[in-house]
């Protein structure tokens, strides 16, 4: 039986060994319909940014999401989408991150350890964390390299606020790698079916109007990943020769386009001298962007396109 502590636990980090032991003995021995939706609509929040972090009290309550979490994992490892499960991890790890900002000392303790991470506290109340650890969980924020931080024989001196994105880098490497390991298990028939309703909702189906439209609906969407190549091949060429702007006025509607990017997934390592150095070249190149089928080419996987029949049409009356 479980105490409320590790309850409470289990609740804030479903993913760690209480989570796993509490569920165990519960002895569920079948799939739950209830439990079917309430997984569907945690992996759907994680994957629409949508996620949230509750303090609730009622243990009833923090059991079934416990249980929606397993729900929701499973369905993932059969949709078996690298984007779904880099979006999922990426949610759960923000909920880690508010989880902690009103959790005991003790539980923040619990969790480092949890991921093998050596932690102390010092007497001016910062965290001391090994360097090995430090280096396998460090954000990819300039804040956190190695030369802006204070060492100590051995360790990182941190504060908490930085010791919160810490543990949610580990984790998000701890749920992603699961996922890979566990992509071949054998799932449940209502699973598998359950998961076929999940949708991206950032993943927009693009409709060809016969023009370049679809490049301003792309301006619209955030994207995941391929964002290095949209840029140079498809929108700098298109902003700077087809719409004839200038190169800061394109810089400036590219740059907000990646900032909205990054709110999808902020691992990219493009920057404001990549993205001028593309409108520039793009301009005194007298580039043109790529084709739309080009396009579906290389943005398979990222964005789904689509040729409407009511487009079709239109454009078939254009032409008579």
């Amino acid at each position: 039986m479980y105490t409320s502590e590790n309850l409470d636990f289990a609740y804030r980090y479903p993913f760690t060994d209480t989570a796993k032991d509490i569920i165990n003995s519960l002895n569920i021995t079948s799939v739950d319909f209830k439990y079917l939706e309430l997984g569907k609509a945690k992996a759907s929040a994680d994957i629409n940014d949508s996620i949230k972090y509750y303090d609730i009290s009622i243990d009833s309550i923090k059991i079934d999401e416990l249980i929606s979490y397993v729900y929701a994992r499973m369905m993932l490892l059969s949709l078996n989408k690298l984007d779904y499960n880099e979006k999922f991890a990426l949610g759960e790890s923000k909920r880690v991150f508010e989880a902690m900002g009103k959790d005991s000392e003790i539980n923040i303790f619990r969790l480092s350890s949890f991921f093998s991470i050596n932690l102390r506290k010092d007497i001016d109340k910062d965290y001391l964390i090994k360097f090995d650890s430090y280096l396998h969980n460090i954000p990819k924020d300039p804040m956190f390299a190695l030369s802006n931080q204070e060492l100590h024989q051995g360790f990182v001196r941190i504060s908490f606020s930085k010791l919160k994105f810490i543990l949610k880098q580990a984790t998000y490497n701890y749920i992603k790698s699961g996922l890979l390991q566990d992509e071949k298990i054998k799932l449940p028939k209502e699973i598998r079916d359950y998961a076929k309703d999940i949708k991206d909702e950032h993943k927009v189906k693009i409709r060809n109007t016969g023009s370049m439209a679809w490049i301003e609906k792309l301006l619209d969407t955030p994207i995941t990943d391929v964002r290095h190549r949209t840029v140079n091949l498809i929108l700098a060429p298109y902003l700077t020769n087809v719409k004839g702007l200038s190169v800061d006025d394109a810089f400036k509607i590219i740059s907000d386009y990646i900032e909205r990017c990054k709110l999808v997934n902020p691992d990219t390592k493009i920057n404001e001298t990549y993205i001028r150095y593309q409108c520039e070249y793009a301009k005194d190149k007298k580039l043109k962007p790529l084709s739309l089928s080009n396009a579906k080419e290389l943005l398979a996987g990222v964005i789904d396109f689509e040729v409407s029949n009511e487009d079709v049409n239109k454009n078939k009356k254009s032409k008579k």
